[in-house]
């Protein structure tokens, strides 16, 4: 079993193109030829949370563990990216305090790896050892260089990086309306001089 801290996740585990604050593991283990695992730190601990995960950060550290496992399932010794083209998400305990768990296990296991294409099943765990999240999800392969012309119109050269966790400073919506069962928000206007205020997945781009 190999550790490794996410500030210095080093190959064969670092060939995903996603990196920190969106890639917050604290520590990703090789459990075998095909399997992974990661703690993440929590970061819905606010008082007002109604669980200590919700959906989207479930399916955000699925897809960058089940990305970094086909990575390590088909041995590739190069950075590129690996997009999650299709996903479910099975949401398996009910309403947890947000306090109850300060650190989640991710399992991550490649099921299918074809060329440039995969498959992984993952679990996420309380830190109690209680099963929270089930998902499998469809990963493809884009090498960098042909990335770099897929979204040349978005390529930045300076760097994008936010100056923190965007899911522990989330900007808040505008405009709220609320009509019977509909909501409508606005999110402002995005610029990339200021691109702290969005999710930035990958550095130099900023995507639509």
């Amino acid at each position: 079993m190999t550790s490794t801290l996410a500030t210095n996740i080093t190959p064969p585990l670092d060939l995903v193109q996603v990196k920190w604050p969106y890639n917050k593991f604290e520590k990703v283990e090789i459990v075998n030829s095909n399997t992974l695992a990661a703690w993440v730190e929590n970061e819905y601990l606010g008082p007002h949370e109604l669980a200590p995960m919700g959906l989207g950060e479930a399916g955000r550290h699925s897809a960058i563990l089940g990305g970094m496992t086909l990575a390590h399932t088909l041995k590739k010794n190069s950075q590129d990216y690996y997009l999650a083209i299709n996903a479910e998400v099975r949401r398996l305990r009910g309403e947890v305090p947000a306090t109850d768990s300060s650190k989640f296990r991710i399992v991550s296991t490649c099921t299918f790896s074809k060329g440039k294409n995969g498959k992984v099943f993952n679990r996420i765990f309380l830190e109690d050892g209680g099963l929270l999240y089930e998902s499998e999800i469809e990963i493809t392969i884009i090498p960098e260089t042909i990335f770099g012309r897929l979204f040349k119109a978005h390529f930045y050269e300076e760097k994008l990086i936010l100056p923190y966790s965007p899911y522990q400073q989330r900007r808040p919506l505008e405009a709220i309306n609320i009509d019977q069962n509909t909501i409508q928000a606005s999110f402002g206007a995005i610029i990339p001089k200021i691109a702290w205020d969005i999710l930035i997945t990958f550095r130099h781009y900023l995507l639509p």
